[in-house]
């Protein structure tokens, strides 16, 4: 004799909270960087053209940089050169996302996200 299943509850999905900035922009060192941060994240690296704030339970990060040559480069070697660093810092990364990109005639400004790890 077959009993009727009994089913299994669906746990809640996790409500993940609005991410909200500061009011008052950062400012690296060598004033290459200036962003408005998530509020109430920890500055947890700084250096020239480098900055990373991390969310309080160290589960996400925020992070800019600026990235040289160091050589004069011609445009389109200079995408190429783009190109390649994007792809070695997020080319295995789970679930990239390209949100922003702005070539403008002396840099590009790339926004995105990923999962890191198994998250």
């Amino acid at each position: 004799m077959l009993g009727t299943p009994i089913p299994t509850p669906v746990p809640p999905t996790p409500t993940v909270e609005p991410l909200v900035l500061d009011k008052t922009a950062y400012t690296d060192p060598s004033r290459t960087l200036s962003f408005f941060p998530p509020l109430s994240w920890d500055l947890t690296t700084e250096s020239e053209g480098y900055v990373k704030f991390t969310r309080p339970d160290g589960a996400a990060w925020f992070e800019g940089a600026v990235e040289s040559t160091g050589y004069t480069l011609t445009s389109e070697d200079y995408l190429v050169y783009v190109e390649n660093l994007l792809d070695s810092l997020y080319g295995n990364t789970m679930e990239y996302q390209l949100l922003e990109r702005n070539e403008l005639t002396d840099r590009i400004i790339v926004a995105s996200t990923f999962m890191k790890g198994e998250q």
